[in-house]
C-alpha cells in the first residue's frame, strides 16, 4: 500500500508528461531572452515592450555596458554615463533583434533539413536547430550589408504564463 504512489509517477514518466516538442520557430517567437555569441562577444538580448536590451558577459571590458534599442535608436549606458549612439555602434549585434522580429511577424519556411527561414526586405533570416534535441543552435542574417552569425547559447521562452529555459 505504501508504494502505490509509484504507479501515478510511472504513468507520468511513460506518458511523456514532460515538455512538449514545439517547432523551433515557435520557440523563437516566444523567446523573451537569448544568450548568444558572435566574433568574440557573448551577450544577452532581453526583449521588452519597447524593444530590447543588450548586455554583455564577454569580453570583460563590456560587462558594464548596457544598450537599449527601441527599433530605431540606440542608447548606451556604461556605469553612470548614458548617451545616444549610432546604429554602427552595435553593427553586428542589432541584426539579432531584427531576426527575432522577422520570425515573430512572418511565416517561416523549411529551407533545409534543420533550417527554417524568413525572407524580408532583401534579407534572409535563418534559424538552425538540432532536430534530436529540438533546440535552436544558430541564427543567421544574410543581406546586402553582410552576413551575421550568432551561436545560440541559451534562450528563455514564455508560453502560456510559464517560462522555460533551454540551453546546450
Amino acid at each position: 500500500m505504501k508504494k502505490l504512489w509509484l504507479i501515478p509517477l510511472l504513468c507520468m514518466v511513460l506518458c511523456g508528461c514532460g515538455r512538449q516538442s514545439i517547432p523551433p520557430e515557435e520557440a523563437l517567437r516566444s523567446a523573451t531572452e537569448i544568450t548568444f555569441s558572435t566574433e568574440g562577444v557573448t551577450g544577452v538580448m532581453t526583449l521588452t515592450e519597447e524593444g530590447c536590451t543588450f548586455s554583455f558577459t564577454k569580453p570583460a571590458v563590456l560587462k558594464k555596458l548596457v544598450v537599449f534599442y527601441d527599433g530605431e535608436e540606440l542608447t548606451a549606458r556604461f556605469g553612470e554615463l548614458e548617451t545616444k549612439v549610432p546604429r554602427s555602434f552595435l553593427g553586428r549585434i542589432v541584426p539579432i533583434f531584427e531576426l527575432l522580429t522577422a520570425f515573430k511577424s512572418n511565416e517561416a519556411l523549411q529551407v533545409g533539413e534543420n533550417i527554417r527561414g524568413v525572407t524580408l526586405d532583401e534579407r534572409e533570416f535563418l534559424l538552425y536547430y538540432n532536430s534530436e534535441s529540438n533546440r535552436i543552435t544558430r541564427l543567421e542574417v544574410k543581406g546586402v550589408d553582410g552576413t551575421y552569425c550568432y551561436n545560440v547559447l541559451s534562450y528563455i521562452e514564455k508560453n502560456d504564463d510559464t517560462e522555460s529555459a533551454g540551453s546546450d
